[in-house]
């Protein structure tokens, strides 16, 4: 029987309200009553919840020292619809294609009904999204916050060069708020959606924020088919957004499909190897991509620097044009030796393990001997290791236990709170600096 429970939760609500909403639609909307408690249905998984929200985006949300991944996109493969290509990992089109069919035989069959309004057909509609694409939308709202910080603080006139934005921008990294600016920091962040892990295929374009829809689609005739069928073809439902398939690469009819392709599959951690790249080989260069991309952006948002001068009694405004730089010039100016500096830095702040400033001294020098000597790529495989993990975060399994012991008498905190102790105890597990 359908819940008479109302959903009302909508973006434009108080976030008092707001929270309260979406609570209610966790624990009810899967109900059989208005009034039945149903936090965890059955064959529906919760993408929102703990280390389940890194699923696909991490090498391994079940080790602690796990790596950011993104899909490898020679890999990805398009499903034609009405409006525009879908893409998804190869295996993953391959299961949506047989779980379709599946699907469209139970109707044949007459095991479901032809006329559900949300579930009488199956057409892809939203795969992935280019990471890139996610990225760069990031970018741009962060270059908008810096320009407010600097018509804020009056400091535009002061960026003449590209070393004096480089120097405001990364000072405005250093000094604001917790980000997640670099691309591996993005990729773990509540601000990249599920789409850039290639795994997940939508079947409608539903407004992700009103409930209201949500539960509709919920309370269709056919949906408890539809999660059995996804199941059995090896995708779950997203329990958040239920018209969200999620490929399970532990289920074995994704693994057998993935081995059509790479025969060496035997386990879900060879599909995160074999289908997944490990986005910090990508970090540096794609951070400071983005650093001249901005600095040529202000310069053409901002081509004449009018700046006041005071001499004795007398005031004048200079003119000066701004100039682009090219990939060239600015890569000779900055090497990656600054880069890995800085970078150090950011993630320090971005993941919040907060290093002391003598160990963060001290590792920046082990890097940079580890550049000279070896290159680019074996000195981030070595910063990565300091920073790479889930464990420390707000929201893991891990954090949530320490602050349940804490909170009922069961941790000696000495005083501290459940964040530091966390960090403490990861910074420990990464001490060793060679």
């Amino acid at each position: 029987m359908a819940s008479k429970r109302k959903f009302t939760a909508r973006n434009n609500l108080r976030t008092k309200e707001l929270f309260k909403q979406r609570r209610n639609f966790a624990n009810y909307a899967y109900g059989e009553t208005e009034n039945t408690f149903n936090p965890y249905p059955l064959d529906i998984k919760n993408f929102w919840q703990n280390e389940v929200a890194l699923f696909g985006k991490v090498s391994d949300s079940y080790v602690k020292l796990m790596e950011p991944v993104e899909p490898y996109v020679p890999y990805l493969l398009s499903m034609p619809t009405q409006r525009e290509l879908v893409y998804a990992l190869n295996f993953v089109v391959d299961a949506f294609q047989k779980f379709k069919l599946d699907y469209l035989l139970e109707i044949t069959r007459g095991n479901l009904i032809s006329d559900d309004p949300y579930l009488s057909q199956i057409e892809p509609v939203k795969g992935y999204t280019f990471l890139d694409k996610q990225y760069n939308n990031m970018q741009q709202s962060f270059y908008k916050v810096f320009l407010k910080y600097m018509e804020r603080h009056n400091i535009k006139t002061n960026i003449q060069t590209l070393e004096d934005f480089v120097n405001e921008m990364l000072y405005f990294l250093e000094t604001g708020g917790k980000v997640s600016y670099t691309r591996t920091s993005f990729i773990m962040s509540r601000f990249s959606s599920p789409l850039v892990t290639g795994l997940a295929i939508e079947i409608s374009d539903l407004p992700y924020s009103e409930d209201e829809e949500k539960k509709k689609f919920i309370d269709s005739p056919n949906f408890k088919s539809y999660t059995k069928i996804a199941i059995r073809n090896g995708f779950v439902v997203d329990k958040n957004i239920p018209w969200r398939l999620v490929a399970d690469i532990q289920s074995e009819p994704i693994l057998e499909l993935a081995r059509q392709y790479q025969p060496n599959v035997r386990e879900y951690t060879d599909i995160l190897n074999s289908f997944f790249i490990q986005s910090s080989f990508l970090e540096i260069q794609t951070f400071r991509t983005y650093v001249l991309k901005l600095y040529n952006q202000f310069v053409l948002d901002n081509p004449i620097n009018i700046r006041t001068t005071h001499t004795g009694v007398s005031t004048n405004k200079i003119r000066e044009a701004r100039k682009k730089s090219t990939l060239v010039d600015f890569e000779e100016q900055y090497g990656d030796d600054f880069w890995v500096k800085f970078y150090m830095k950011l993630k320090n702040k971005e993941t919040g393990l907060n290093y002391s400033e003598p160990a963060i001294k001290v590792m920046t020098e082990v890097a940079l001997e580890i550049l000279t000597a070896s290159g680019l790529t074996t000195a981030m495989s070595y910063v990565k290791r300091k920073f790479s993990g889930f464990e420390f975060h707000e929201g893991s399994l891990n954090f949530d236990y320490h602050r349940i012991l804490q909170a009922n008498g069961s941790l000696d905190s000495g005083g501290h709170g459940t964040k530091e102790l966390i960090t403490s105890k990861a910074r420990k597990t990464r001490k060793i600096f060679y």
